[in-house]
């Protein structure tokens, strides 16, 4: 273990002379200053990564290694290979789990490693954590979080610069600020999300309330139930929209279904879409700008007063789209626009309550 001059480290071993019942076990306590630090980073294989409020301006470190599933002196063995190493670079303390070579897998069922970070909330924070756990208290500094095969529960990561990167695992947020997101094989649930940058390999994603996101999805599910705007494009998935606060520019393919809540303030929706069943629900009292393509048998319900004149286009499809009058009405129009190659297309007005 590398330590400054101003850091004091008590590095407690207790694996001897133990009574049978007793579990192997070995303890590290470390503390230091937070004023000369900005960054802490830990590397976790397994067990439990906890970030805690700080209780004064430091930073306390507390690992707690546990093995109880073989007999005390192979137990005792195995638990001096392992080592948790630290150094400091500047102003980033890192911190490691070195298993010496040891299966991480077979480890994690035989070992619980416990990390206890208290960490004042200006301290930017980089954790990486492989078949293990991670909770994470109110963060105003920027948080980075790499996480497979295990799962992440948090309260609100508030910095305007998070990054989240989850494989095979689950993450439940109940805020974020801004974030890039990577997930696969992954489920995301946030209470309330502010600007979000989303790419996504078959991930379940459930938000519900999120300013703009830009997306980048295939296969899924994705479920915001209040958006402001969204952007991207989607393939092999199913996208559910409640409400569209004020413009959507999307690219379906292969969808399950889209559907898209639009309210009074919405300011347009644009739906490039093949092979994908979209439904759009609008207020009826807006007027509606349309500019609607599609084929002729997959206009499922079309619920629109004033619908413009149809166009004929080859291959069985037609046209919808309104005159410049409606466009350039006092009363900005909501501007609708569809571009189906093959789909069910519903437009239909909400009903009232």
């Amino acid at each position: 273990m590398k330590l400054p001059k101003f850091l004091f480290c008590l590095l407690l071993i207790s694996c001897g002379n133990l009574i049978a019942q007793e579990d192997p076990f070995r303890e590290i306590f470390a503390v230091a200053p937070a004023d000369e630090l900005s960054v802490f980073r830990v590397e976790a294989r397994g067990g439990e990564v906890r970030i805690n409020p700080a209780e004064d301006d430091s930073i306390r470190v507390e690992v707690k290694m546990t093995m109880n599933t073989i007999p005390d002196d192979e137990a005792e063995s195995r638990l001096r290979r392992i080592r948790i190493e630290d150094e400091i670079v500047g102003e980033r303390w890192n911190w490691n789990t070195n298993l010496d070579g040891m299966d991480i897998e077979w480890m994690t069922r035989i070992i619980e490693i416990e990390y206890q970070i208290y960490l004042p909330s200006h301290i930017a924070l980089e954790v990486v954590q492989s078949n293990g756990d991670i909770t994470v208290a109110d963060m105003e500094a920027p948080v980075w979080i790499e996480l497979t095969l295990g799962s992440l529960s948090g309260g609100c990561l508030s910095s305007s610069d998070n990054r989240i990167d989850v494989t095979f695992g689950k993450a439940n947020l109940r805020c974020i600020g801004d974030a890039k997101v990577d997930l696969s094989g992954a489920r995301f649930t946030v209470g309330s999300a502010n600007d979000l940058k989303l790419r996504s390999k078959g991930a379940d994603v459930s938000i519900l309330e999120v300013g703009n996101v830009d997306i980048q999805a295939h296969a899924g599910e994705y479920r915001f139930r209040r958006a402001t705007s969204i952007e991207g494009a989607l393939t092999s998935s199913r996208i559910d929209i409640d409400t569209l606060l004020q413009k959507g520019e999307l690219d379906l393919t292969l969808m399950l279904g889209a559907e898209f809540g639009l309210m009074e303030e919405t300011e347009s929706l644009e739906l490039e879409a093949d092979m994908t069943p979209l439904s759009v629900i609008y207020p009826g009292e807006r007027p509606v700008a349309l500019d609607l393509e599609a084929r002729r048998d997959d206009l499922h319900r079309i619920d629109l007063p004033g619908l413009p004149e149809e166009e004929d286009l080859p291959d069985n499809k037609i046209r919808y789209r309104s005159d410049w009058s409606v466009a350039r009405s006092e009363d900005p129009p909501l501007e609708l626009t569809i571009h189906s190659k093959r789909g069910k297309v519903e437009i239909r007005k909400k009903e009232e309550e």
